[in-house]
């Protein structure tokens, strides 16, 4: 069930995310294994992967894509914010410091 969780948060269709998936780990997902997937997925989502007879090998590339994006969707704008934060606080250091050069 968490892959199709996992889907949903990066806003992706099934066929988005093996394209995505293809292009950030250049392994060739098909955009029919992972509609298959996740159909399998929805109709019985207590059922393991293995109960449904798919490999981890055609599922790590789509996890590993989606974590790559997560993370740089999720860690980009926090840091931002501090950056934002702090920002006027840096900047109150320094301008005396820079003043007080011009004068020399």
């Amino acid at each position: 069930m968490s892959i199709v969780v996992i889907r949903c948060i990066l806003g992706f269709t099934p066929s988005e995310w093996a394209y995505a998936a293809t292009q950030r780990t250049r392994t060739e997902i098909s955009q029919g294994f992972t509609r298959s997937l996740d159909r399998k997925i929805r109709l019985n989502p207590l059922d393991s992967i293995k109960d449904k007879g798919i490999t981890t090998t055609g599922v790590n590339s789509p996890i590993g894509a989606a974590c790559e994006l997560l993370e740089e969707r999720f860690l980009g704008r926090p840091f931002a914010g501090h950056r934002d934060s702090v920002s006027e606080l840096v900047g109150d250091a320094l301008e005396p410091a820079m003043y007080c050069s011009l004068k020399e």
